[in-house]
């Protein structure tokens, strides 16, 4: 499902993209041989040149150097190492917004922004009397729209020149300011800078939507991992390393979910600047450092997953993500509370998700939903007319819809809907809505399901009445005693559950996992454990499966055996699970328990052969105490379909077989 002009490059590579932002403009040229000779070491096969490079490329108005240019791109090509040349307006000269102050960017308020930033639009806190809520919208929709009029034309200046490469510029991790539905049609494909906050436990659940999320924008076609760090990054309080293998696990968890490419910011650390301190490949201790031999072993191993370049994943849940649904929650004041957080409402929905390895697709109002089973929408407050027929739709023609609360709320133009809340979404869920209770803090509440069983709620209630819905839970105390807290409803062919309050997250996990199994979400990896982050890539031949360990500490079952075992095609059409591992995490039913590689994951291929080629990698985070125990391998099945170890980059067996 490539896009043409990145098939051309991913062929012109042989393979995944390797390598980061390079600033050859910031040395001595006598250090640029020193640069090539160590990016063909550490496998760089692609390099960002000219990102901040304007400055050099034009030092006054109407005056170009290209030379330096066109000597370092010789160098590189010499060196079979190809270059993804960027327009460099990231960093403008001086003399252009002192000749031209009118280019520097307007805030809301009509303030500009001064010469020195990195010119992020946003807009800032006014006084109310300023501005009404959809006013606010529309400067929203405006900040998007007019970058995205100046990416179109830059992108097409290029492919006056050249249509045969692909054109893309880099998003960034949960940006509000720009619509990335909007902007995907007009890229080859999607791009990703993302600097995952190596002290957040959690950052790399967050990661993993993300990586989705832009899998998802160009409907299922791999994306690029344009920029992130080799060790520590610099716009914290705190600014923690990467433990040895963290940065070779968050690396491979992007190829995972869809990554053709791994890069970094930068290739070699700058010396001064706000980046000083930033991590790169190439970091200020030089090649002799712990970084850089993590880089240069990583690369060896992107080399080696060449065959996973222009796979995808095929997920039977989508959770919808809408900007305009953000910017309707979170930028307008006047709300029954004004602290809600699109993002972590999104992640309170998507975790379950990610802890039970269900492949998830992410989705807009405005994407095909047909190939799902079941469609998640978390506080889709704000949604347009056709966004509210395509999920109605969706659910009457069959589908599951699993919905949170206070949706379906305003229009288009941030204006109420009529017929009572939830305007947009009443027939389908069953109910009238009679007011919004927002919680005190502290408060809490009691539910209980329709089974007997009990949970605990908080934040927000609804003073729900059923009319076709039915109650899957009440609120068992409180004012609002006996009515609805959970509600179910028949819509067509399909069916909806909406949740009127924030259930605790056991049992909210509970409702939509079991919402799932009902709707005959494959559940592919039943009884793994959640820090066992397990994906598929595929395409028309091959299957490539990717564990990944995220918890050091644990011991992980190893599911691969049952997976080799029903490798074949007839394997499948006796429906037996190509991954699931069978008895009391055992393998294969080999009757004892496998305590798996040390902390890492794994990267298997299946094609429809059961003398399949397979390749086998592991990455994970790893204890210091055990720093030797992070390992990789090939495997290859032999003719009696079992595969043996063979040590990365050797052609000797390893010590034991996974037979």
């Amino acid at each position: 499902m490539t896009d043409a002009r990145m098939r051309a490059l991913i062929d012109r590579l042989g393979g995944l993209a390797y390598g980061g932002d390079y600033n050859p403009e910031q040395w001595d040229p006598a250090v640029w041989r020193e640069d090539v000779r160590l990016m063909r070491e550490a496998g760089v096969n692609l390099v960002s040149l000219g990102v901040f490079a304007w400055a050099s490329l034009e030092p006054e108005p109407g005056k170009y150097e290209f030379g330096w240019l066109d000597e370092i791109m010789d160098l590189l090509h010499g060196n079979g190492i190809a270059v993804n040349l960027a327009t460099p307006t990231a960093a403008p000269p001086a003399w252009l917004s002192q000749r031209y102050p009118e280019v520097l960017p307007v805030m809301a308020d009509g303030e500009r922004f001064g010469f020195g930033n990195r010119l992020h639009v946003e807009a800032p806190g006014v006084p109310r009397t300023w501005m009404n809520p959809s006013r606010i919208l529309d400067f929203k929709r405006f900040t998007s729209d007019t970058l995205l009029k100046c990416f179109v034309a830059e992108r097409d200046i290029v492919r006056s020149f050249r249509d045969d490469i692909p054109v893309v510029t880099n998003f960034m991790r949960f940006y509000r300011h720009a619509d990335y539905w909007r902007w995907a049609p007009e890229e080859d494909a999607a791009a990703l800078d993302i600097y995952p906050d190596p002290a957040d436990p959690d950052a790399h659940v967050s990661a993993a939507f993300q990586f989705d999320l832009f899998r998802s924008l160009k409907g299922g076609q791999p994306w690029l991992l344009m920029e992130q760090a080799a060790s520590a990054v610099s716009q914290w309080r705190l600014n923690v390393v990467k433990e040895p293998g963290r940065m070779r696990l968050g690396s491979l968890q992007a190829v995972s979910r869809g990554a053709d490419s791994v890069m970094f910011f930068q290739w070699r650390a700058g010396r001064g600047g706000h980046e000083r301190f930033h991590s790169a490949m190439l970091p200020h201790s030089g090649p002799d450092s712990r970084t850089f031999r993590e880089v240069a072993e990583l690369g060896r191993e992107v080399g080696r997953l060449s065959p996973v370049a222009g796979t995808t994943t095929r997920a039977g849940v989508a959770v919808l993500f809408d900007w305009d649904g953000w910017w309707g929650l979170e930028e307008l004041w006047g709300l029954p509370r004004n602290d809600f957080s699109y993002v972590d409402t999104v992640m309170r929905h998507y975790r379950p998700l990610w802890e039970h390895h269900y492949a998830v697709d992410v989705v807009s109002p405005h994407s095909d939903l047909s190939r799902y089973k079941v469609l998640v929408v978390p506080n889709a407050y704000l949604m347009d007319d056709e966004g509210v027929g395509a999920v109605t739709e969706f659910d009457r023609r069959g589908g599951t819809v699993v919905m949170s609360f206070f949706s379906g709320v305003v229009d288009a133009c941030n204006r109420v809907r009529p017929d009572g809340y939830p305007g947009a979404f009443r027939r389908l869920i069953g109910a009238k809505i009679d007011e919004y209770w927002p919680a005190r803090a502290g408060e809490r509440f009691a539910v209980e399901f329709s089974d007997g069983s009990t949970a605990t709620a908080d934040w927000w209630r609804e003073d729900i009445h059923l009319e076709t819905g039915t109650a899957l839970a009440t609120y068992a105390d409180g004012l609002l005693r006996g009515r609805a807290a959970v509600v179910a409803n028949a819509y067509g062919a399909g069916r909806v559950v909406y949740f009127a309050t924030l259930l605790e997250a056991g049992a909210f996990e509970r409702v939509l996992i079991g919402e799932l199994r009902v709707a005959g979400v494959a559940d592919r990896f039943h009884g793994l454990p959640a820090h066992l982050e397990c994906t598929v890539r595929e395409d028309e031949r091959h299957e490539y499966l990717f564990l990944l360990n995220h918890d050091p500490g644990t011991p992980s079952p190893s599911p691969w055996k049952a997976w080799v075992r029903t490798s074949s095609p007839a394997g499948r059409r006796q429906g037996r699970s190509p991954f699931r591992p069978s008895g009391r995490r055992s393998c294969g039913g080999c009757g004892r328990r496998d305590r798996g590689p040390a902390p890492g994951g794994a990267v298997l291929s299946r094609t429809t052969s059961s003398l399949a080629r397979s390749i086998l990698l592991v990455a994970g985070s790893t204890p210091r105490a055990r720093s030797s125990s992070m390992w990789a391998a090939t495997v290859a099945m032999s003719h009696s379909g079992w595969p043996t170890v063979v040590r990365a980059g050797s052609t000797q067996p390893a010590t034991g077989t996974l037979s």
